[in-house]
């Protein structure tokens, strides 16, 4: 009975930590809306400017150009956060629902997890690696090994290896092709 009731507050504890990461997701996915608008709004002034620059009334026009040009790669910027954050949002929610789901099938058995890690494991820990030691890995390498840094730094710790997908330049096959050498270890910043 002692175990059914563990599970039970196992189960709790991680719905409440799903909750908290949807809180989050749904925080990072306002911060990106917000920071669209403003955006959206300095290129909407860059554009005026620009026109006015068209009818001969502002003398600085490369400058303008420029600045249009900055405004529109961070609204374009901005944009892809929001979608990763939108991404991050559906996963947590989707998390939420399926430990709801298994907290409420009744009592959970306690799966056989060894007692002391394998002391030879040369896995990478996704969330505490170098850039060096990721850009090691099959399936990674140099190209793809910055994007799971700004991932990480920007966007979420990862909990499981499949979460690499979400990463920008990631498919499934180089998923499948690193997750051989890498592993999830505790999460700390790395600030």
């Amino acid at each position: 009975m002692a175990s059914v009731e563990r599970a039970r507050a196992q189960a709790e504890r991680s719905v409440a930590e799903a909750e908290s990461a949807r809180r989050s997701a749904e925080a990072r996915l306002a911060a990106a809306q917000t920071e669209i608008r403003s955006l959206t709004e300095r290129l909407d002034e860059a554009m005026r400017r620009a026109s006015e620059l068209e009818r001969g009334i502002a003398p600085d026009a490369a400058d303008l150009r420029g600045k249009i040009e900055t405004a529109e790669a961070a609204r374009r910027e901005a944009e892809r956060t929001r979608d990763v954050a939108e991404a991050s949002l559906r996963a947590a929610e989707q998390e939420i629902a399926r430990l709801e789901q298994r907290a409420s099938a009744g009592p959970v058995v306690p799966a056989m997890v060894p007692a002391v890690e394998e002391a030879d494991d040369t896995r990478i820990d996704l969330n505490r690696a170098s850039e060096e030691a990721l850009a090691a890995v099959a399936g990674i390498g140099p190209t793809r090994a910055p994007a799971i840094l700004w991932y990480r730094e920007r966007i979420s710790r990862f909990d499981r290896v499949d979460d690499l997908i979400r990463v920008p330049g990631f498919d499934r096959a180089a998923v499948d092709a690193a997750r051989s050498r890498l592993k999830i270890g505790p999460w700390r910043p790395t600030r």
